[in-house]
């Protein structure tokens, strides 16, 4: 995770879901300075595996950051919850914060990146497709009550980011699974007052937010948006010869072209060059940290 050298350390602590994950496992070998994600090996350079979080630690970055990546693929709301009990207090969240991570207050981040399967679900199901607000409602009292309980634990520093639009995405534009933009925009909308409430309740946190949707719907429109994402040719469909490959540069004729000239990898799943600009935006805003003094919410994307 990029974090400015003059402001924090090394240690970023981060949940969310396939779009985030890197298989850790806080229970195996910890991150380190030589070896930053600790486990499992990193992807090739040539995979299609590097997402943003790879290449906000290894390459976006002004100092060695060590990053404890708990996101877990198909993770919803729940996700959060386990994290939360399961994996950072018992492994990470001792109250003098001596375990293996060694954080504290001023050299960490804690970034969660949900609600693309929370999403998907509601307005999956018939009973709720076409009004989420209910649920959301509740998913979101979770959401607060578990930032709040990483405050109370030493967090002070926090990104969050909010969620891609799901209506453009091939699993919801042609493969019968249609999410309503206004579900898109009421999650994000109400991420963005639970951002703004943390901050006000707590004039010590810092509370990044990464507006992924502004990020994904540009790439969407013009690829050339950013140099990391120029590469694409196709930014509306996905090539189903290519669900299971696994390299930047293969090839199969009926797709036509490279599966790095894709946006999407699959229905869902975008290919690795748009997780760079991600990254290199995240790491934008980041590094932003040092001006606007007197307010305590950072925006980007």
């Amino acid at each position: 995770m990029y974090v400015p050298k003059e402001l924090y350390g090394a240690q970023d602590m981060h949940d969310g879901d396939s779009y985030s994950s890197t298989e850790f496992n806080p229970k195996n070998k910890q991150p380190s300075p030589t070896n930053p994600f600790g486990n499992p090996p990193l992807p090739k350079s040539s995979s299609i595996d590097q997402k943003w979080i790879h290449y906000l630690t290894l390459t976006y970055n002004s100092s060695v950051i060590q990053t404890y990546n708990m996101a877990d693929y198909g993770a919803t709301m729940d996700g959060f919850v386990r994290f939360y009990h399961e994996h950072f207090m018992p492994h990470y969240g001792i109250s003098n914060h001596s375990g293996a991570a060694g954080w504290n207050a001023t050299n960490s981040l804690f970034t969660t990146f949900f609600g693309i399967n929370d999403v998907r679900r509601c307005t999956d199901q018939p009973l709720t497709k076409d009004d989420c607000s209910e649920i959301f409602e509740s998913l979101f009292t979770i959401y607060g009550f578990l930032l709040e309980q990483l405050y109370t634990t030493g967090a002070r520093n926090f990104l969050i980011l909010n969620i891609p639009p799901l209506d453009l995405m091939p699993f919801s534009r042609k493969w019968g699974h249609p999410v309503p933009p206004r579900a898109v925009s009421d999650w994000n909308a109400r991420l963005a007052y639970l951002a703004s409430n943390l901050t006000h309740a707590h004039p010590a946190a810092t509370v990044f937010q990464f507006d992924t949707h502004a990020l994904f719907t540009k790439v969407i429109d013009d690829p050339k948006s950013y140099p990391q994402t120029a590469i694409y040719k196709n930014t509306t469909d996905n090539c189903e010869e290519y669900k299971a490959a696994s390299k930047k540069k293969d090839f199969d004729e009926v797709c036509g072209m490279e599966l790095e000239n894709y946006l999407w990898h699959d229905a869902l799943h975008p290919t690795t060059a748009v997780h760079e600009a991600m990254a290199a935006q995240v790491a934008q805003m980041l590094e932003g940290v040092h001006g606007g003094k007197g307010s305590n919410k950072k925006k980007g994307g």
